[in-house]
């Protein structure tokens, strides 16, 4: 993410604390709701996501387990534009997907009267505004703040469960079920990923194709390009074949990690869906608090997580074939709801992670540099 769109952020949270804080207490709570017999007439609902993709990422299980509970309901999405990308990734999961960065698919979804809208943000206050004036019989949302006022079923929100988890606890909170997710069974798969894996066929070798992640949505999350550098060397000379994956923001940072060695860089060079068909034939993923890291927990492909400012409990991924190198000072986790604060430190928390150890945990996960078999 870059310097301007990070200001972009602060400046929207400082809107949202004094506006948004204001308009929560202009509008009555709605009617509460009682009659769960009324839940076999569901047949349209509306997911509200704002925030970044690996948010959206994560929002599928939910989005999944909303088909399977409501089979007959159509599920509409309310997002960023920079997000439909993500829901892309899930054809035939939602039926639409309306941008609430465009006006006019803001002014059609305040037109229509949904059954369910479930609001994922989990702090912001505008969030749950536009899900007031949405005309729908149930409101649901996360009780963070005194935004909870404003659904007739606030949700309560846990800051050390994994994302997704909280997301389907939205999803109980209307049905009164309990929803989990599985940590060692995907729920994405990319059935026209091709043959082969694209690294190893460029490279004219086949050993494993290990992906390093170097970018991240925030600075203080970025692991830095000295150590990148050194781990993208370590893996070329030990027998690995190394790729680099990146959006348009990482372009420079990339070209200084992979220059000179035999690494193909794909930083800012390949769409979202062409990323994740990398994603799911690698071997390996490497990298920090980043979408790349969401989608190896995704599609089932074993990660290295490096973490910092932010609680792996809730975004790193779960399951047995995930490592998370974390070394906290005392300050650590200090992420709160998207919010990083200005680090003292220098980012001693991720600084603390060394290249030796990540050395190590691929040794762990990768003993011998072979190829991931192309059909998983």
């Amino acid at each position: 993410m870059s310097k301007a769109m990070i200001r972009q952020r602060e400046v929207l949270k400082t809107i949202d604390r004094f506006l948004g804080g204001a308009l929560v207490w202009l509008f009555r709570p709605p009617k509460s709701i009682s009659d769960q017999e009324s839940l076999s007439m569901i047949r349209t609902i509306l997911v509200i996501r704002p925030g970044g993709m690996g948010d959206a990422l994560l929002l599928i299980p939910l989005l999944q387990a909303i088909h399977r509970r409501f089979p007959s309901a159509t599920i509409e999405v309310l997002a960023e534009r920079r997000n439909t990308e993500i829901f892309g990734l899930t054809p035939n999961l939602v039926s639409k997907v309306l941008c609430y960065d465009r006006i006019g698919d803001f002014l059609r979804v305040l037109g229509r009267r949904y059954d369910v809208v479930i609001d994922t943000e989990q702090w912001y206050r505008l969030s749950a505004v536009a899900a007031r004036l949405i005309r729908a019989e149930r409101r649901i949302g996360f009780a963070t703040n005194e935004r909870r006022r404003l659904f007739n079923i606030p949700v309560a929100y846990d800051q050390g469960r994994y994302e997704a988890e909280n997301f389907l606890a939205l999803l109980g909170g209307l049905t009164g079920e309990l929803f989990s997710l599985d940590p060692d069974r995907p729920f994405l798969t990319v059935r026209t990923v091709p043959r082969g894996n694209p690294l190893s066929e460029q490279s004219g070798r086949a050993p494993i194709t290990v992906l390093i992640a170097p970018g991240a949505g925030y600075p203080e999350k970025q692991w830095g390009p000295e150590k990148f550098r050194q781990l993208a060397e370590w893996l070329v000379e030990n027998g690995y074949s190394a790729g680099l994956i990146g959006g348009p923001a990482d372009i420079h940072l990339a070209g200084d990690i992979t220059k000179g060695l035999p690494v193909q860089n794909f930083a800012g060079r390949t769409p979202l869906r062409e990323t994740a068909r990398l994603i799911a034939t690698a071997a390996l993923v490497i990298g920090g608090d980043s979408v790349a890291l969401h989608l190896a927990a995704a599609f089932g492909t074993p990660s290295i997580a490096l973490f910092g400012p932010t609680p792996p409990s809730q975004w790193a991924p779960p399951g047995k074939g995930h490592r998370t190198l974390y070394h906290p000072p005392p300050c650590s986790p200090c992420s709160r709801f998207g919010h990083i604060p200005p680090c003292p430190y220098d980012v001693d928390c991720l600084k603390r992670v060394t290249v030796e150890e990540v050395f190590a945990a691929v040794r762990e996960i990768l003993p011998v540099p072979i190829l991931k078999p192309s059909g998983q």
